[in-house]
This record gives structure tokens, C-alpha cells and sequence, in this order.
């Protein structure tokens, strides 16, 4: 039987860790030391981790957390937004629903950075396939119309 390569001891469950050299609570001290090690050499990440953690406790204001900080918009701006769209998007008119905001998107210009509007994902997913380029929307649509 392996022994701990610390405390040289028999584990107490009778065999080792799997893929490890240590028993049980060798194996703890050791992860503890590794994570504070690793926590000082990444002190700015380690703040980064912390405040995702924050903001996980609280999705909506990590959105216009993110909204602000992407977009210069603030909670205002961006409510007054939906409702001169009427909580639809501004290309298809489809209703947003607000509480699947992963399906909610700030369109803009990606040299200029103006905000156009908020679209629906599929219409985001479309002009970012179309790469913002209106030519090759009508070149579509007229494809679309000689099957009609």
C-alpha cells in the first residue's frame, strides 16, 4: 500500500486519492497553500472573480452595469430606448421579452460606435452575418422574393 508523501502515514479510507500522493488531509493543506499562492500572484484577477461573483447575485444590474460600460448608455437611457421602440425590436417589430435578456441586443455601428437600436437576436445575428452592409440585405431579400 502507497503512503501519504507528507505524513507518510496510511490514509485513513485505506488507499490514496486518485492521481494524487497525498492522503486526505494532506491533500487539503496542499490545495490550500496552492490557492493562496495563486491568489497572490493574481491579486488584480482575483478582484475580477470576486466582483463576477457579486454580480451574479444580482443579473439586472450586472446588465446595465455591462450596458453602461460597453455603450455609455445608463438604466435611463436605455429604458427610454424600449419604450420609443415600444419593447420591440426596431428592425422586425417583434415584441422583446424582457426577461430573456440574452435574446436582447444594442445594435451600433462598429466603426463609429452610434447606437442604432435594440434588436432582437435573430436580426442582431443577421446583420452581423451581413456584415452591416445594406447591399447585401436587398441582395437577399431579392432572393428571397423570386421564390415567392
Amino acid at each position: 500500500m502507497k503512503l501519504c508523501t507528507i505524513c507518510n502515514k496510511k490514509p485513513a479510507t485505506g488507499k490514496l486519492i486518485k492521481l494524487a500522493k497525498y492522503c486526505d488531509e494532506c491533500r487539503k493543506t496542499v490545495l490550500n497553500k496552492q490557492k493562496n499562492n495563486w491568489i497572490k500572484r493574481n491579486v488584480g484577477l482575483n478582484k475580477i472573480i470576486k466582483s463576477r461573483h457579486k454580480y451574479k447575485k444580482n443579473p439586472e444590474k450586472a446588465r446595465y452595469y455591462r450596458i453602461k460600460n460597453k455603450y455609455k448608455l445608463n438604466r435611463e437611457q436605455y429604458d427610454a430606448m424600449l419604450v420609443k421602440q415600444k419593447h420591440c425590436c426596431a428592425a422586425c417589430g417583434t415584441i422583446l421579452d424582457l426577461s430573456k435578456t440574452s435574446n436582447i441586443h444594442i445594435d451600433h455601428c462598429h466603426q463609429s460606435g452610434t447606437i442604432r437600436g435594440i434588436l432582437c437576436g435573430s436580426c442582431n445575428r443577421c446583420l452581423g452575418l451581413m456584415r452591416d452592409n445594406a447591399d447585401n440585405l436587398r441582395k437577399l431579400a431579392r432572393y428571397l422574393h423570386r421564390f415567392k
